[in-house]
């Protein structure tokens, strides 16, 4: 059996690049120990689709509900899609509810378009992708811009488990308080951790419990 909350809503691609093209689509992803069977879940609110029986996800799997699956794969060769999906995500925001098959929440995001949500849309055609899945993915916050028409206009700055210098935000960080900012700003007294640094989250490397509040 599935455990609850394991199925996670982790990319919507609600404003492509050409609106002439059907290639807008939910991800799903399996965030829990065990293999899931989807056969007769469904999306209630945003988009209108039903899956088939012997729909399964693997621990650790991406699942894509596409509003036209060969178009999708035709973009991206290789991924795992089904559909086609009916309705339309709305550029404006909506909320997006998915279903077991008895009817009971699995998972919902309620996305908006502008903060604190990424901005999308445009002539780059990215999507909205979960930071991590563990996250709460009903809050803007836990969201980024991703990049579905494979452009590579990214890099990683610093990455997970590498250390980073920080100071806490009880007083301003620098004397004057822009000059944290210049490249060659002597950071000497400031803490050191790995990240991901924070508080509130199982994977969080480095926690600052007095964050909260």
């Amino acid at each position: 059996p599935a455990l609850a909350g394991s199925i996670v809503l982790n990319e919507i691609h609600y404003a492509p690049r050409d609106k002439t093209v059907p290639e807008e689509f939910v991800e799903l992803f399996n965030n829990g120990p065990d293999t899931v069977d989807l056969t007769g879940w469904y999306f209630s609110d945003g988009i209108s689709f039903s899956f088939p029986n012997n729909t399964v996800m693997a621990p650790g799997e991406y699942l894509v509900v596409a509003q036209d699956p060969q178009t999708l794969a035709s973009l991206y060769p290789g991924i795992r899609a089904v559909g086609p999906f009916s309705d339309r995500l709305s550029n404006d925001g909506e909320r997006i509810v998915l279903r077991n098959k008895d009817g009971g929440r699995e998972d919902e995001v309620g996305y908006q378009r502008g903060f604190p949500w990424p901005t999308v849309g445009g002539a780059a055609g990215y999507s909205i992708e979960l930071i991590h899945p563990d996250l709460d993915n009903d809050l803007g916050g836990s969201w980024r811009a991703s990049n579905p028409s494979g452009v590579s206009d990214s890099s990683t700055l610093v990455g997970s488990g590498q250390s980073w210098k920080y100071t806490k935000g009880t007083a301003e960080a620098s004397t004057p308080a822009s000059a944290w900012r210049a490249i060659g700003f002597n950071e000497t007294g400031w803490s050191a951790g790995n990240t991901p640094i924070g508080y509130g989250e199982s994977f969080i490397a480095t926690p600052l419990p007095d964050m909260q509040g």
